[in-house]
């Protein structure tokens, strides 16, 4: 389909570093896509650093942390010690909303956000 010019951008989803260096290797992969949140950090580790080596734009799937930052919760909702990004909002006297979104611009930039 590539070939034949009916696809003109290739995106991968959940990969692992060496699965995006593989795939990029036979065709130049676009974007990325995998779940990343203040909750769920995996993609941290490697997978977008070799993002920002190859030129591959991320996506970051489930930035609210299904529905954790759409006011699910409010000002006065208790979270545990372990819960950092309730500790980063309460140090910075942010919102939850405002404190992701200076959090996502700090981790990953010009990356796609939505």
């Amino acid at each position: 389909m590539i070939q034949a010019g009916k696809v003109k951008h290739v995106g991968l989803s959940e990969a692992a570093p060496d699965t995006i260096r593989r795939a990029h290797a036979v065709q130049p992969v676009t974007a990325l896509q995998s779940e990343y949140s203040l909750v769920e950090l995996a993609v941290e580790n490697r997978i977008l650093s070799a993002c920002e080596e190859l030129g591959i734009g991320f996506v970051p799937w489930g930035p609210l942390h299904r529905g954790f930052l759409t006011g699910r919760f409010e000002k006065n909702s208790k979270f545990g010690s372990s819960n950092r990004f309730g500790a980063v909002a309460t140090l910075r006297m942010m919102r939850f909303s405002q404190t992701w979104l200076w959090w996502m611009w700090l981790k990953i930039g010009q990356s796609a956000k939505i």
